[in-house]
């Protein structure tokens, strides 16, 4: 008898329990993501007003953030590959939370600097992994609706962390926005570590669908990857979109103190 024989057959259709689980743990620990990146603009002005920070001096964080953020997604997309994207998005809750509460603490520039580029790097550990696992769940033809419903996760974030990271400085004081908002991270983290999986049969399941299947042999990322990656003329034109948007966003949490305009 076949190994799909033996075990519980995934249907391309419906609401399975498993893949429900799997789904919704994974998009909202990323919705949770969001509540240790756009925590900042909330705490902008308070930093700047007890340290005498200009726009221009303070910039200097969300710059090196979104120069490290960027890296990472290129980075983590192939760790996601090479040792399972549950793995990576756990490192990434952990190290994010770490790295918001450092700040909290902190009390200078360059150490808001270098703490603001650490969790810029776990922040880039969501996305790729992410997008993985749902890809694993659901076949091709429902990627896109999915998709919607991941998305629509990360605005929802962007747009809670704002109520809760403003209560919190409100009554607390700018250092709170690092302290309360990792705590939903870590959290959910547990969820996850609990309720998610990588892949159908990580859980035990067969698919009813057929994989999409590279025609290269299957292999681990290595560093010819990232060279042509890094050389790819097409790639590197989607790198400067992805730069101006990220550049773009950096600028709303000085400016307005958006919660967000984008996913990734």
């Amino acid at each position: 008898m076949s190994d799909t024989g033996r075990r519980e057959v995934l249907k391309s259709t419906g609401f399975h329990r498993l893949r429900m689980q799997a789904f919704f743990s994974m998009s909202i620990l990323y919705l949770f993501y969001y509540f240790c990146r756009y925590n900042l603009g909330t705490a902008a002005k308070g930093i700047q007003d007890e340290f005498g920070y200009s726009n221009q001096e303070f910039g200097m964080v969300t710059t090196v953030f979104t120069l490290v953020y960027a890296a990472g997604q290129f980075v983590n997309g192939f760790l996601g590959d090479r040792y399972g994207p549950k793995r990576i998005m756990l490192i990434g809750a952990v190290g994010g939370a770490v790295a918001n509460v450092c700040f909290g603490l902190s009390g200078g520039l360059w150490l808001f600097i270098l703490f603001w580029a650490v969790n810029a790097y776990f922040a880039s550990c969501g996305w790729a992994p992410g997008s993985r696992i749902l890809f694993n769940w659901f076949p091709e033809k429902r990627w896109g609706t999915w998709m919607g419903i991941y998305n629509g996760l990360c605005y929802l974030g962007g747009a809670i962390v704002a109520i809760v990271a403003g209560y919190a400085v409100h009554h607390w004081g700018w250092r709170a926005a690092f302290f309360v908002t990792p705590a939903f991270l870590l959290a959910m983290a547990v969820v996850f570590l609990l309720l998610g999986k990588n892949s159908p049969r990580d859980s035990g399941l067969a698919v009813e669908w057929k994989p999409i299947v590279s025609k290269q042999p299957r292999r681990r990322a290595n560093g010819r990857d990232y060279w042509i990656a890094f050389t790819s003329f097409e790639m590197n034109l989607s790198y400067l979109r992805i730069w101006r948007q990220l550049r773009a966003m950096g600028d709303h949490h000085l400016d307005d103190q958006d919660p967000g305009r984008t996913c990734g």
